[in-house]
């Protein structure tokens, strides 16, 4: 018989897990583990809590980095006595990484129509991202998927735009990464405004009266040319009234001025693009066309074996 001295066995603590996403600060999670290499009498594996007070990376910003964990302790955990162990150090240090943080970004464009796909005003959101963090998109290209503004129900809507080529900038890119596909854009393109002068232009052919209509074919109907400011290019718009009351200062033929009111719309391929600032009034300078009559020339004759007859009879069409 004798005296049997039992010491704890030595045990080291192991750092899991060493790399972690970007999130602006040095601490970490190690992931601590122990293995003690040893099973109870039903040959359970012992296993020991550990705990730290402290896990920290060397460096806050992505890459590698040194890093260390204080203050490890063990305690009682399943099947195992914690008095049966001693660390071999309270301390660990190594090397891990910290990787670039995954952003999601969201692109925002308004602007007036102006006949091209360039983007206007722009602006853009992060998902993701680090509070006092300074990001921003350089080499952007970017532009809508289609110039003309895009409505639905008759309202003005958004539409997509289409992103290529994009790189983070500013003091904390190299922290961050995104992909084109974690990229949402879309845009609204207004309507021009264009603005209907006051004075405009008019022309009829002679009917006797001081009347002028917005439409129609009739040989007495006007046509009245508005002047738009504002159309883009080679657009295709025009002005339109169903309901102008207009009349002329002289029915004659000749120049003349006339004056009328009325609601006015615009019309055309591209007119969807714009909308129209107009008074009710327009007036301005008429032409009044001189009228064609048609001459018509009978008669009738008692045979004499000449073509000629006497006392023909005249008639005019077209008169007024």
């Amino acid at each position: 018989s004798g005296l049997l001295t039992v010491t704890p066995k030595a045990v080291e603590a192991v750092a899991g897990s060493t790399s972690r996403e970007y999130d602006g600060s040095t601490a970490f999670n190690p992931g601590l583990t122990i293995n003690t290499g040893v099973n109870d009498v039903h040959g359970n594996a012992q296993l020991l809590n550990i705990s730290y007070t402290n896990a920290t990376f060397d460096n806050a910003d992505a890459g590698s980095r040194g890093y260390t964990v204080s203050g490890i302790s063990i305690s009682d955990g399943t099947n195992s006595d914690a008095g049966n162990y001693v660390l071999r150090s309270t301390s660990l240090s190594g090397s891990g990484t910290i990787t670039p943080r995954q952003l999601t970004a969201t692109l925002s464009d308004t602007k007036v129509y102006d006949g091209s796909t360039a983007l206007g005003s722009t602006s853009v959101s992060y998902g993701r991202l680090i509070s006092g963090d300074q990001i921003s998109l350089s080499n952007l290209n970017a532009a809508y998927q289609g110039a003309d503004v895009a409505t639905s129900g008759g309202n003005v809507t958004s539409q997509a735009i289409s992103v290529s080529g994009v790189q983070l900038a500013g003091a904390d890119a190299g922290n961050y990464s995104l992909a084109l596909g974690d990229i949402s854009a879309s845009g609204t393109i207004t309507p021009k405004a264009l603005s209907l002068s006051a004075t405009a232009l008019a022309s009829k052919t002679y009917d006797g009266t001081t009347t002028l209509f917005s439409s129609g074919t009739a040989e007495g109907d006007a046509q009245i040319t508005y002047a738009l400011s504002g159309v883009v290019g080679s657009d295709q718009v025009s002005v339109t009234s169903s309901d102008l009351s207009a009349s002329l200062a002289n029915a004659n033929a000749g120049s003349t001025t006339f004056v009328g009111s009325g609601s006015f719309n615009l019309a055309g391929a591209q007119a969807g693009n714009y909308s129209l600032q107009a008074g009710s009034v327009v007036s301005g300078t008429a032409t009044v066309a001189q009228r064609t009559l048609s001459l018509s020339i009978g008669g009738s004759k008692v045979y004499d074996a000449t073509t000629r007859f006497s006392a023909p009879s005249f008639s005019l069409s077209n008169r007024v």
